[in-house]
């Protein structure tokens, strides 16, 4: 067994020799949390994704500091479909006591360049705005596709509805005109 060195990952070898490479929860959980304390959340964000991570552990991890330092995230993150799938993912529970009970947060390491801490706000407003604006736009798109699906069905069903009662008043004008004529045919004998 050999432990990975930049990833959490373990390469074991199988008793017929060939390698297998793991990523164990624990030592995925304590590289992300190693990641947050050092509010590097471009690492984090980018193993979380990797190993299917619940993204709300960006937050829970420490509210206080992930609020307070949130302009670093989104410069850090510059994904804006990253940060639409961490905002679309936010829920109420805090899952460092729901999914992982035994996930203990590092202290955040406060070793920060006084540059890194104070960065452009207008930047960080433009990223957030625009994640906004691409999740509003996928949204009108959807609903924009859906009214006229719907727009299609209801003129598709309203041609089907007029032809069936094309062929309905037809057939009853056939049958009114066909009864006639048997009744023609009858008095006639």
């Amino acid at each position: 067994i050999v432990p990975g060195v930049q990833r959490p990952r373990c390469i074991l070898q199988m008793p017929r020799g060939n390698l297998e490479t793991v990523y164990p929860r624990a030592l995925t959980l304590h590289s992300v949390n190693v990641a947050l304390s050092q509010r590097d959340y471009a690492t984090a964000i980018t193993t979380m994704r990797t190993n299917r991570i619940d993204l709300n552990l960006l937050y829970d991890h420490n509210p206080k500091d992930f609020l307070k330092h949130c302009d670093l995230f989104v410069r850090q993150v510059n994904n804006v479909d990253h940060i639409n799938l961490f905002l679309s993912n936010l829920k109420n529970d805090d899952v460092t006591t729901t999914q992982f009970p035994k996930y203990d947060a590092l202290p955040p390491n406060d070793t920060l360049d006084e540059d890194q801490s104070k960065l452009d706000e207008d930047y960080r407003y433009e990223q957030l705005l625009a994640a906004l604006e691409t999740q509003a736009e996928e949204e009108q798109d959807k609903a924009k596709r859906k009214i006229m699906r719907d727009e299609k069905e209801k003129k598709d069903r309203e041609y089907r509805e007029r032809k069936a009662a094309e062929f309905l008043v037809k057939q009853h004008e056939a049958y009114v005109k066909g009864k006639s004529k048997v009744t023609l045919a009858c008095d006639t004998m």
